[in-house]
């Protein structure tokens, strides 16, 4: 067992796309659907152990018999909504992306410590305040195209708004009279 710099537990490439259902972490499809998710989380062919648990529950691709998480990291309703069924995912990235946009009047490009917190000082925003739910958020809006990520010199994440939009693809065809 291997554990990161933080204390949390890490499993390597292999253990993970055999949780995803694949014989080698090299195989072409894995790396083409779950390369981004490696490449951000990953240290030296070693992945976060909760965090890629929480990958494949939230993209949907498995459920796991035994949760990972202790109860105390899931808060039993959404603040912004009050639901207890369901935090929906816009509301969360569209926090996040407010909180990067404000605190980068101030010093751009951003830490990530700088936005956990901001967002757990704010009292409608718990379920973020769960740091996996927190992190994943920002790998979404990576690949989204709406933040870009750099590291700083002691190779810590630094956040800022996206200057270039995403393009979506074509648009309407031009009408010719």
């Amino acid at each position: 067992m291997r554990k990161n710099s933080f204390g949390s537990e890490m499993i390597p490439f292999q253990e993970f796309a055999r949780l995803l259902g694949y014989s080698n972490w090299f195989d072409e499809m894995m790396w083409k659907e779950h390369g981004p998710f490696m490449m951000h989380f990953g240290e030296d062919k070693w992945v976060e152990r909760d965090l890629a648990y929480f990958y494949i529950t939230s993209r949907g691709l498995g459920t796991f018999f035994k949760s990972s998480l202790p109860p105390d990291f899931v808060p039993l309703a959404c603040c912004e909504s009050a639901s207890t069924d369901i935090c929906r995912a816009n509301s969360m990235q569209s926090k996040l992306l407010k909180s990067i946009s404000r605190i980068s009047n101030y010093c751009s490009p951003v830490p990530e410590s700088l936005i956990w917190h901001d967002i757990f000082i704010q009292l409608d925003s718990c379920q973020l305040k769960n740091y996996l739910d927190f992190s994943f958020q920002l790998f979404e809006l990576k690949l989204k195209g709406l933040i870009d990520v750099t590291r700083n010199d002691e190779d810590r994440p630094m956040y800022s708004i996206s200057k270039v939009p995403k393009k979506r693809g074509p648009g309407r065809p031009r009408k010719y009279t």
